[in-house]
């Protein structure tokens, strides 16, 4: 994965703005690398959250809603997955696929939660927004 391309995507999202070198390094050490090739689906509404959630390094895809009809499209410095891992239910609740080939960060919230505290306020405003925004 390309260094630059991280560090665009982090850039992009004001939820890492806040965080100080240090915190940015262990986020980095605590992300997996994960690739999802075009057309695939990475989060179905209604699957096992699994306690992770991403940022977009590279790629690009589209949140369907259950109508099938495409309710927004990401790509590089969003982030995906954090409402899943937040709600009670700790279920996805959205469809998510990819348009393109699509690289991401994957990190398991409890590490967020242990290691960079700091970010999980962020996180639990980005999915109050995601769904009030999404309530189909």
């Amino acid at each position: 994965m390309d260094f630059n391309m991280v560090r665009s995507a982090i850039k992009e999202n004001s939820i890492f703005r806040g965080l100080n070198q240090e915190q940015l390094g262990i986020l980095l050490m605590k992300a997996k690398s994960i690739e999802v090739p075009s057309e695939e689906q990475p989060y179905t509404k209604g699957d096992e959250s699994d306690g992770t959630f991403v940022l977009i390094v590279s790629g690009k895809v589209n949140v369907i809603s259950e109508s099938g009809q495409i309710m927004q499209e990401f790509g590089p410095g969003e982030v995906l997955g954090e409402v899943g891992v937040l709600s009670p239910q700790k279920k996805r609740t959205v469809t998510v696929r990819t348009t393109q080939p699509t690289v991401a960060l994957e990190w398991r919230f409890q590490d967020i939660e242990k290691n960079v505290p700091e970010l999980v306020k962020a996180l639990k405003e980005l999915a109050w927004k995601r769904i009030s925004s999404w309530n189909e």
